[in-house]
C-alpha cells in the first residue's frame, strides 16, 4: 500500500519505537522473574540467569523487528523508484 513520505515516516518511526519498548518490556520481565525466583528461594544465580534469558529474548526479538523494519523501507525506495 503506497502512503504519502510523511506518513511512511510515521509508521517507520512508530515501528521503531514499538520495537524498542519490547525489548524493554524482556529486559524487566526478565529482571522481574528473576527476583520473584529469588523471594521464593531459588540460588542467587537465578536472577543474572533471568536477566541473560530476558536479553537473549530482546536480542532476537529486536533484531526481527528491525529486520521487517529494513525490508519494508526498501520495498517502499523499490516502489518509489519504479514510478519514477
Amino acid at each position: 500500500m503506497k502512503f504519502p513520505s510523511s506518513l511512511n515516516d510515521v509508521i517507520i518511526f512508530s515501528r521503531i519505537a514499538g520495537a524498542a519498548l519490547l525489548v524493554c518490556g524482556y529486559l524487566v520481565a526478565g529482571l522481574y522473574l528473576g527476583r520473584w525466583c529469588l523471594a521464593r528461594g531459588w540460588p542467587q544465580w537465578t536472577l543474572p540467569l533471568c536477566l541473560l534469558a530476558g536479553l537473549a529474548a530482546a536480542l532476537l526479538s529486536g533484531w526481527h523487528e528491525i529486520r521487517g523494519i529494513l525490508a519494508m523501507i526498501r520495498r517502499n525506495r523499490e516502489q518509489d523508484g519504479s514510478k519514477e
